[in-house]
């Protein structure tokens, strides 16, 4: 994997379904080579992962889960949604941030806007995430 050669972080707080949680926390890793997309969560074992303690030495009730989105070919990553889940059951999910490379690995400069637009277009055509809380739009809106 390579990494992001100019990095950006920006608050999301998009919700998201327990079915696009559960997709988003099993990932995918391509077969065929038409498809683009890698999705990979964080290991059970990775920091990102697993719970954390709070100051009072209590166990914090959130989950905290980092799903890396790369380029099948090059395996270049683009994308790090950092996801939440919290709730007795964990029924309360959400993408609190999203990182972007803000050059796509090229001369570009990806806004916050394209970086989350292709992130929702990919989730759903690679992973078939609903995304409810995100209006349909195609992909040529992402380059508007």
């Amino acid at each position: 994997m390579h990494g992001m050669t100019k990095s950006a972080i920006k608050p999301w707080n998009l919700p998201l379904s327990a079915s696009d949680f559960a997709k988003l926390e099993a990932g995918f890793w391509p077969s065929e080579m038409d498809d683009q997309w890698i999705f990979t969560p964080a290991g059970p074992d990775d920091e990102t992962r697993r719970r954390h303690v709070l100051p009072s030495g209590e166990a914090d009730p959130v989950e905290r889960l980092v799903v890396h989105v790369l380029r099948f070919w090059t395996r270049i990553e683009y994308f790090q949604l950092h996801l939440v889940r919290s709730g007795a059951d964990g029924d309360s999910a959400r993408i609190e941030a999203i990182t972007w490379d803000r050059t796509f690995g090229r001369d570009l400069d990806v806004s916050e806007r394209m970086a989350k637009m292709h992130v929702v277009l990919a989730t759903r055509e690679v992973l078939g995430c609903e995304l409810e809380a995100v209006p349909p739009f195609d992909w040529e809106e992402a380059y508007r």
